[in-house]
């Protein structure tokens, strides 16, 4: 993910990158793809990272 003059971005290796949009409380879903959520939850040092896409979901924990 990146900012780009204030627009926040999702990219995949080899493609161009997707505005995301919030959606209110961390909860964002990239252009094009309105059913994907891509969340994110803080809890002490850790911050969790869900995406849930129909019949997928990833889940990714960054720890400080």
């Amino acid at each position: 993910m990146t900012a780009d003059k204030g627009t926040l971005t999702w990219t995949r290796k080899g493609t161009m990158g997707r505005p995301l949009f919030h959606l209110g409380a961390r909860e964002f879903y990239p252009w094009g793809a309105a059913a994907v959520r891509i969340r994110f939850k803080t809890e002490g040092a850790e911050t969790l990272m869900t995406v849930n896409d129909p019949g997928l979901v990833l889940s990714v924990t960054k720890k400080k």
